[in-house]
């Protein structure tokens, strides 16, 4: 499995980083690496999925206010990685 997936997204991921390398030297980017972006966007996009099952069973959010919570957490997601990489916030 991991040797597909390094040959299916191996030339992705070197493009991606060398595009990162470049707006971290023009000072677009905080000094990061692509396994930092892809932590943060793993973290930030799964943390809301886990919590959908409490959010139902628990708190008794229907699906309008499940779609209500998702949207949130999506616009805050793009708050949090512009936050954190952008050297401008």
């Amino acid at each position: 499995y991991k040797d597909t997936v390094d040959k299916v997204c191996g030339d992705s991921i070197r493009m991606h980083s060398e595009r990162l390398g470049r707006h971290i030297a023009d000072g677009l980017v905080r000094p990061c690496s692509m396994n930092d972006i892809y932590n943060a966007i793993l973290t930030l996009a799964v943390g809301p999925f886990l919590t959908l099952p409490i959010l139902e069973n628990v708190a008794g959010y229907d699906a309008a206010r499940i779609d209500a919570y998702l949207l949130a957490r999506k616009e805050e997601m793009v708050r949090i990685m512009h936050a954190r990489f952008s050297v401008t916030p």
